[in-house]
Order: C-alpha cells, then sequence, then structure tokens
C-alpha cells in the first residue's frame, strides 16, 4: 500500500486564497467527494465534517460536474475508479472546462504499477 500525509487545511487555504468568489455566502470553502462507494463517501464527509468544513459529496461524474460551482472555493476528493467515467476522465473534463481544483485521487483497486500508470497520465493534463 501507498500513503501519504495531506494537509487538507493547507490545501483549502491556498485555495480560498486563489479564488475570489462573487456571492459572500458562499465564500467558505467546500471539499467535493466524488466516489461512486456510499461507504466510502459517508465515511470521508464525517471525517471531514468532524474538523469544521463544508462537504459535499456526488455518486456520479454528471452531478458532479452539473454542480459544481467555480466560483466558489475548494478542493475535490476524486475516486480513480467510477462506473461511467473514471476520475482521470473527470479531471480531463474540468480542465477542458476551464476549472482548476486542487485534487486528491483515492482508488481501493489501484497496485504500485497501476497507480504509476494514472500518475503519468495525470502529469500530462497539466
Amino acid at each position: 500500500m501507498c500513503y501519504s500525509k495531506i494537509d487538507l487545511g493547507s490545501l483549502l487555504n491556498n485555495a480560498s486564497s486563489e479564488m475570489k468568489p462573487i456571492n459572500k455566502n458562499k465564500s467558505e470553502p467546500v471539499v467535493y467527494i466524488l466516489d461512486d462507494e456510499i461507504s466510502v463517501r459517508d465515511s470521508l464527509r464525517l471525517l471531514i465534517e468532524s474538523t469544521g468544513r463544508m462537504v459535499k459529496c456526488f455518486d456520479s461524474a454528471t452531478s458532479f460536474l452539473s454542480n459544481i460551482n467555480q466560483e466558489q472555493p475548494g478542493c475535490l476528493i476524486l475516486d480513480i475508479w467510477m462506473p461511467g467515467m473514471t476520475g482521470l476522465e473527470v479531471q480531463n473534463e474540468l480542465t477542458r472546462k476551464g476549472i482548476f481544483i486542487p485534487t486528491i485521487f483515492i482508488s481501493g483497486l489501484t497496485t504500485i504499477p497501476l497507480l504509476h500508470w494514472h500518475l503519468g497520465l495525470a502529469q500530462s493534463i497539466f
């Protein structure tokens, strides 16, 4: 298994300082969670909400892409393997639309060689 320490607070603070919301009511940074497994979404939601952060969960790429608010600062926790559209395809679509959001990729099905392959693809997106 591969683990990384991620400072979610710093990630959200950086996103908040770089993006200027139009509506003051939407200025609080949001953590978007996009995963097709309800247990993963709920666990992450509970954990992140316990830190006082706003969380919005989505079970499909289509739902997320039609509801993301570009004007609201935040970050995205994104499952690599989902039915329909993969996490990398979601990232490509966000980039195509000009939406740049800090993204944390997660997966319960990734092997080390597959992870290296995905990271190589992700680096080519930017």
